[in-house]
């Protein structure tokens, strides 16, 4: 391998290091068969690109050890003046050789000064335990290795602590006043209204102060974002108490379902001693204080949240460090489109081939939004007559009776449908689809057992999920739950998406068509979270059909994955582009490919 190959190989790993790093040189040592090298980079490798280039050397050169350095020099200078803005290697080496650090980091700061930097610790302990590992030399060493730089490292306490504390003290009033001005044209406004008895609200804190300022979609949050509240739901909480003991990190999964964010919150148990006192023992009144905060956060709860996003480098992601959290009252999903049209699924979670929502939860809902069944009267769908209370049973659906088949009966036998058969399903279910999504519906659960062959062979669209109308889905708040079926779902419905089109349809349609062409799931993998994973995971992208059926055409293997690409965007966008390419492949042509990435070359083993 040539130097520019090895280059090639690191920055298609590392995109950012385009035109940014160089290799430095390579030696290589027989007689422990291990190569040594050293990269020059114009901008600062962090932790997780080190192992990006250095699995990348993995993969070049399987089986050899050897070990890495990147050095970036050019940035010594800015180092210097700047240092906590290029702190984040030697805070990783203090977390990684003592992990007692990991309890100060966040109130580490590295300050510049006469051709030397100091590292600042909060308190005199923390101060005195590095001082006994000698670290000082440690990390003169660690700069050298990756600026190129002899310097010498100072330590000391925070130097103005009262300063800090004043300006902490001095934000918060400023915040305060906001609020109180805030909450001051409210009362004019209020005033002027017609004058009702309202409840007294709630006070619904939970740590911190309360929280007035709107929330921000978790979807755009960077590391960089700074101060946000964000609003949603808890999907998992965990708690443990760190720091020998002085406090517990309370962590817990926020979904406002456009993404899913981390949140953390050191709790402590009393502040901390000033310079020069002991700190106290924990009393049974600061643990109950502590506990009373972690036993607030449950899953299920809606949740207010104000805090500052950075990255983690322990969990390596973007998270909330919290200040204030308060509960609030989730969004109630409502209907309000003049017209409402439903049909309600009746199978239930009863089998990772079924849906995710129990068949009474589905009932009270669409009794709750007031919904009305209907027919519609066309070939390919089964007809459905309405809500009624059948022998006092309550709301029970009233549907055609099909004399068939559901098609996943038939796979289920093990039956290889004949190619005309499979030509035939795959061309009426385009039709009976189109012509629902004509009438501004969408089916968002098709799948094998939706699908009834009767003894005529003809085809019918059953059980329409929980169909609803473009205009009701539009008129709606965030989903409350995943509606669909693990094994046939679109991306677009697991993000909980409300805007849903035919295209979702669409996607559903190619994972069932991939089921009738080879008796296996687009992705055969153990558990729903598993195959929900990747159904949304860019790196899993559908299988080639042909790595199970080797006599399938390449024209129906470009078509089935030209219909399950991720990105709605560059999927199929109307049943008549289906339908153009499903008339190409018939007639032994070729569609054009709907993404570069659209075919896995990756099999997904089950």
């Amino acid at each position: 391998m040539t130097y520019e190959e090895l280059l090639r190989s690191v920055t298609q790993a590392l995109p950012e290091t385009e035109g940014k790093i160089a290799i430095e040189r390579v030696r290589f040592c027989k007689s422990e068969n291990k190569a040594y090298f050293s990269f020059l980079s114009d901008v600062l490798i962090g932790e997780k690109g080190f192992f990006v280039i250095k699995n990348a050397l993995g993969r070049a050169f399987p089986g050899l050890k050897f070990s890495l350095r990147v050095a970036s020099p050019g940035l010594a200078r800015e180092f210097l003046q700047n240092p906590d803005k290029y702190s984040a290697p030697l805070n990783h080496y203090l977390i990684r050789h003592y992990p007692a650090v990991a309890s100060w980091e966040y109130d580490m700061r590295w300050a510049p000064g006469n051709g030397r930097v100091t590292l600042e610790m909060p308190d005199e302990f923390s101060m005195h335990y590095l001082e006994k590992q000698g670290i000082q030399a440690q990390l003169a060493t660690v700069i050298h290795d990756v600026f190129r730089l002899d310097t010498e490292v100072g330590m000391r306490v925070c130097g103005d602590e009262e300063k800090r504390l004043r300006e902490l003290q001095q934000e918060r009033q400023e915040q305060d006043r906001v609020a109180a001005e805030r909450a001051q044209r409210y009362e004019e406004i209020a005033a002027q209204a017609p004058k009702e008895e309202k409840p007294k609200e709630k006070d619904n804190r939970i740590k911190g102060r309360a929280i007035a300022d709107p929330p921000v979609s978790i979807k755009e949050l960077t590391d960089d974002t700074g101060l946000v509240v964000i609003r949603g739901k808890v999907l998992a909480v965990e708690d443990k108490e760190i720091s020998g003991g002085e406090m517990v990190l309370l962590s817990f999964l926020v979904t406002d379902f456009t993404s899913t964010i981390r949140c953390k919150a050191f709790l402590h148990y009393h502040p901390r001693a000033r310079k020069g006192e002991e700190t106290p023992p924990i009393t049974d009144e600061e643990r109950e204080a502590v506990q009373k905060v972690v036993k607030a956060i449950k899953v299920g709860m809606g949740i207010i949240v104000r805090g500052d996003t950075q990255y983690d480098k322990f969990s390596h992601e973007t998270v909330v460090m919290v200040r204030d959290m308060s509960s609030c009252e989730l969004p109630v999903r409502m209907d309000t489109a003049e017209e409402k049209r439903i049909e309600l699924h009746l199978h239930t979670q009863m089998s990772n081939m079924d849906a995710v929502s129990s068949a009474t939860s589905l009932i009270e809902r669409a009794a709750k939004w007031g919904h009305e069944a209907i027919a519609v009267p066309d070939p390919g769908v089964v007809q459905a007559f309405g809500l009624e209370d059948v022998e006092g049973l309550g709301p029970s659906i009233v549907m055609e009776y099909i004399d068939g088949e559901t098609l996943q009966e038939l796979l289920d036998k093990g039956l290889q449908l004949p190619l005309q058969q499979r030509r035939l399903i795959a061309d009426e279910l385009c039709q009976a689809l189109a012509y629902v999504h004509s009438l501004g519906i969408v089916h968002r659960d098709l799948k094998p057992e939706n699908i009834m062959v009767d003894r005529d062979g003809t085809i019918k669209v059953t059980d329409l999920g929980l169909c609803q109308s473009t205009a009701a889905i539009q008129n709606t708040e965030q989903l409350e739950e995943v509606v669909g079926t693990p094994a046939y779902i679109s991306p677009e419905q697991i993000y909980g998406d409300v805007e849903l089109d035919c295209r979702a349809d669409i996607y559903c349609l190619g994972a069932t068509l991939y089921h009738m062409a080879t008796g296996r799931m687009l992705f055969p993998l153990a558990d729903n979270d598993a195959i929900l994973r990747a159904h949304v995971s860019e790196k899993i992208q559908a299988p080639d059909p042909r790595f199970v059926v080797p006599t399938l055409s390449e024209g129906f293997a470009r078509l089935v994955s030209n219909m399950c690409v991720k990105d709605r965007e560059r999927r199929y966008q109307t049943w008549d582009e289906v339908f153009n390419d499903a008339r190409l492949v018939e007639e032994g042509g070729m569609p054009a490919l709907r993404a570069p990435d659209a075919v896995s070359s990756v099999q997904v083993n089950p």
